[in-house]
């Protein structure tokens, strides 16, 4: 019997008053009763339904009684409910600090038969469509989350672009995840791991045992093969999603959701970048790529006083990043980008370079348009760097690859971006649902607007 995780938002007082509370897909439980009558068990509970129903109601110390309803009427405990199996017991639950034992928002599992949910798969040649998995059900150490945002990464397009053969149709796809905790696996322990916290996820897991797992790189594990969510695990594009414990990352309550999943991977990049680079506020920096992690590099770099030249082959992305606060802007195809940097720098050019791009072209001007003693980051996928050792060395270059970020960065970034007021959810030019994935993934493919997220 799968386990299914559905919510309710109630803002509850300290008394319930009788009132219709939302439930989960079809299904109703309109509530009726008075507090004291349900308790002088002589309530009355119409049901309006059309498969299961979970409800929360308030009892009178910051108690609250979890009713499931299915096709049978029964009375237990002097409550007439239609429910199915056994009506669960009154639940304990953390209580408000001002003692009232208001719950803004509280999910519990729930079972029944047959539960599954839609989530995105990528089945080669760019063809999307939404498939049918059970929801999945936390083993030890692991949780489950609700997802409430699911970013676009660019990285996604190498493998929805891929030809069928070359693909894997049977997992969900999404590595940018960001929810709320719904359901913990037994015997499972953690900051974290707790009902109701919102959290991202750093989108790996290794051993969990060995040194680069215990820094924070499980992405780096040297003792098993590294699992991805979104990739070889089930990722986030679906309504739930099953991870292990250790990969939770707190969201800040000043964050929205969608900030949550930018930070999971492309704000997150651009920031592992910059710790590895030692971004300081002194800096001339110039960004390859005025994409998602482009943007987010513009915006944490910008945060840190630095100066900022954007380049990119669109003008409506640099457009974009002047709005995001560059200083300057490039356009590769408008003449020389070593001439066009020299005269925007007077001839010192960037300190720091960070590639975004992925192209060849924009890995090969870096080396052109740093500074002495500069340093290149490159994190852009899908290119070759092709190094002309005299190049490198004569101007005394640091060149730094940049894979994501350790988990205490996704942390660091995300303290960033609150500390400093970012507006991360500016970086977001489309919002979209789980059933428009196939129009989504298109439009993204074309590479021609900002970052999107499903916002579930």
């Amino acid at each position: 019997m799968p386990v299914a995780y559905r919510r309710s938002f109630l803002s509850v007082r300290s008394q319930l008053h009788p009132q219709t509370m939302p439930i989960w897909g079809r299904t109703f439980l309109q509530v009726t009763a008075a507090y004291t009558r349900v308790f002088a068990k002589d309530a009355a509970l119409p049901l309006d339904f059309a498969g299961i129903a979970l409800l929360f109601c308030q009892g009178p110390h910051g108690r609250y009684l979890r009713v499931r309803a299915s096709l049978k009427r029964q009375r237990d405990n002097g409550i007439n409910a239609i429910y199915g199996g056994t009506i669960p017991r009154v639940a304990h639950l953390p209580r408000a600090e001002d003692g009232r034992g208001t719950l803004d928002e509280i999910a519990e599992p729930i079972q029944r038969w047959g539960a599954r949910m839609h989530g995105v798969v990528f089945e080669g040649d760019s063809k999307v469509r939404l498939a049918s998995f059970p929801d999945p059900t936390p083993g030890p150490g692991e949780v489950v989350l609700e997802i409430r945002a699911s970013g676009m990464c660019g990285s996604d397009l190498h493998v929805y672009r891929r030809p069928p053969n070359q693909s894997n149709p049977a997992v969900i796809r999404g590595h940018e995840p960001c929810g709320v905790v719904v359901a913990v696996g037994a015997g499972t322990t953690g900051a974290h791991a707790r009902m109701g916290a919102r959290v991202m996820v750093h989108h790996y897991a290794g051993c969990a045992g060995c040194m680069q797992c215990d820094s924070g790189w499980p992405q780096m594990c040297e003792e098993v093969p590294i699992q991805v969510y979104g990739e070889d695990q089930h990722g986030a594009h679906a309504p739930y999603m099953k991870v292990r414990a250790d990969t939770l990352v707190p969201l800040d309550d000043s964050l929205s959701f969608a900030a949550g999943a930018a930070i999971s991977c492309g704000t997150g990049t651009a920031w592992g970048a910059f710790e590895r680079m030692g971004l300081s506020g002194r800096e001339t920096v110039a960004v390859f790529g005025q994409g998602p992690v482009g943007l987010s590099a513009t915006l944490i770099a910008k945060a840190q006083g630095a100066t900022v030249i954007a380049l990119d082959i669109d003008d409506d992305r640099l457009q974009v990043a002047s709005s995001f606060g560059a200083d300057f802007t490039v356009n590769p195809k408008h003449g020389d980008v070593a001439d066009m940097v020299g005269e925007l720098t007077h001839g010192k050019f960037a300190t720091m370079v960070l590639e975004t791009s992925g192209a060849t072209s924009a890995a090969a001007e870096s080396i052109r348009i740093a500074r002495n003693w500069g340093t290149i980051g490159l994190v852009g996928i899908g290119g070759e760097f092709r190094l002309i050792l005299s190049q490198v060395l004569r101007k005394q270059l640091r060149v730094l690859p940049s894979w994501t970020m350790s988990i205490q960065a996704q942390r660091a970034c995300s303290d960033f971006v609150v500390k400093k007021g970012i507006d991360l959810d500016r970086i977001f030019t489309h919002r979209w649902r789980l059933d428009q994935a196939e129009e989504a993934y298109q439009l993204f493919s074309q590479q021609s607007s900002g970052k999107g997220v499903f916002l579930i």
